[in-house]
């Protein structure tokens, strides 16, 4: 692509590694690929730590850095990150005139229907203040009132590139895996619980638990690649990462009916699909998928596989994001 001038992007993100969530992994791929593949030259701005009174003290002082940024060498466009990043995103835009463009990685309390003072704020971030245009990596999100109409989907992706270079041999014993977050809402209590009754039956399968980012890159990719079958027992999800590396891997998923996994997986097809929170439900699938034939758990990992390819790489990810940066440039001037 001719470079040209490139777009001059504010990219703004509260909490940054080595806090590691869906938000930070497609943040920083998304720079990456934006920045290789299309002419855009981002400057990204985030807390110096994950803390939450840290990061709401941000909110605050990363204008006035920003905008003796923008001074010097001006942006054309701020994209704001979920959560606490859009009332800055906001601020900024209505200091500099600018458009801004706000993702949201997902709406776990409203899914949940949590109520209080955080999951007011949650709901008040996502849906109460206007955007030039939101991005959702669930079309879910959509079903909820909002004073944003003009959304666009555009999901996760994975590197696949990265995970066809890797090579690693499979463990000896059969091995399941959970890359994520040690939160409640990943369901991993019910997973231990249902993972020991599995066990009674099958003693030499094991279970590999990755979290809080402890393992990353080529590393976190041969221990994809070292699994048997990869397994999230999430409550609610937005459009998990895990699963699109876990089918980069070519391994098969199990994953639990949630708003964001339903997108993207389909029972039968490319993962075997449970309801949240359900200790036998979870048991039955770890165990049909013991019992099935090698022919029959490839065709899983094979359509998973052919998924992310033609749909869910970073480099479509960019693509498709800097698309909406060009209309909202275009009805911004207008």
């Amino acid at each position: 692509m001719s470079r040209g001038k490139r777009l001059s992007v504010c990219m703004l993100i509260d909490a940054w590694f080595p806090f590691v969530g869906g938000g930070q992994v497609h943040v920083k791929n998304l720079i990456k690929y934006l920045e290789v593949e299309e002419p855009v030259k981002v400057t990204l701005f985030h807390s110096p730590h994950h803390h939450v009174l840290i990061r709401a003290l941000w909110t605050l002082w990363v204008i006035p850095q920003v905008v003796a940024h923008h001074l010097k060498a001006p942006f054309q466009l701020i994209h704001a990150h979920a959560f606490a990043a859009g009332l800055p995103g906001k601020t900024l835009s209505s200091l500099l005139r600018l458009p801004v463009v706000y993702t949201v990685h997902g709406s776990h309390l409203m899914d949940t229907k949590t109520r209080g003072v955080k999951a007011w704020g949650e709901r008040f971030l996502l849906t109460k203040i206007s955007y030039s245009h939101q991005i959702s990596v669930t079309r879910s999100f959509a079903k909820y009132d909002n004073v944003n109409k003009n959304i666009s989907i555009i999901r996760n992706g994975a590197d696949i590139e990265a995970f066809n270079k890797v090579k690693a041999k499979k463990n000896k014993q059969f091995t399941l895996l959970y890359v994520g977050r040690d939160h409640p809402t990943k369901g991993l209590p019910i997973l231990r619980q249902a993972f020991a009754q599995v066990k009674n039956q099958y003693p030499k399968i094991k279970l590999k638990l990755v979290t809080h980012g402890k393992i990353t890159g080529k590393a976190l990719i041969k221990e994809y690649k070292k699994a048997h079958a990869f397994i999230l027992p999430s409550l609610v999800e937005g459009q998990p990462i895990a699963i699109l590396e876990a089918w980069a891997a070519k391994l098969p998923v199990i994953a639990t009916r949630t708003a964001g996994v339903k997108e993207i997986a389909t029972h039968g097809k490319n993962a075997l699909l449970i309801a949240p929170d359900n200790i036998n439900a979870l048991k039955k699938a770890i165990t049909k998928l013991m019992k099935m034939k090698v022919s029959q758990r490839d065709k899983l990992t094979a359509s998973g596989y052919k998924g992310v390819k033609q749909k869910y790489t970073w480099r479509h990810i960019a693509g498709q994001t800097y698309h909406i940066y060009l209309e909202v440039k275009k009805k911004h001037r207008q």
